[in-house]
């Protein structure tokens, strides 16, 4: 008996496999730190736009956003800020947790 996937289910199947594959082909799960790839193909991007942010506009104001970039890291103080850092250069939004505000956990 096989029980039917979900929606959500069926999304993160498909994120994990199409990840898994990418992980693979680079050598992991476990590369050199210094060892990156790009995969710019990973993922229909048309795919990707209809997901939902799993916060989007419900962030705690306390709760810090990072602009990330390769291996550089924005962090702007403001909703404005953030705002503008993304229409400006949009990059990957990353949901810190509340009391996380370090330079350290980024490289690893």
């Amino acid at each position: 008996m096989t029980a039917e996937l979900s929606p959500d289910d069926a999304i993160a199947a498909h994120f994990v496999g199409n990840l898994w594959t990418a992980i693979r082909v680079a050598g992991g799960p476990y590369p050199d730190t210094d060892d990156h790839h790009v995969f710019r193909e990973l993922f229909d991007p048309t795919w990707l736009e209809q997901l939902a942010l799993p916060i989007g506009d419900d962030r705690p104001a306390a709760q810090t956003v990072a602009l990330g970039e390769a291996m550089r890291f924005d962090r702007p103080n403001t909703d404005e800020g953030l705002a503008t850092a993304y229409a400006t250069r949009p990059r990957t939004r990353i949901y810190e947790g509340i009391d996380a505000r370090s330079g350290g956990w980024p490289a690893a």
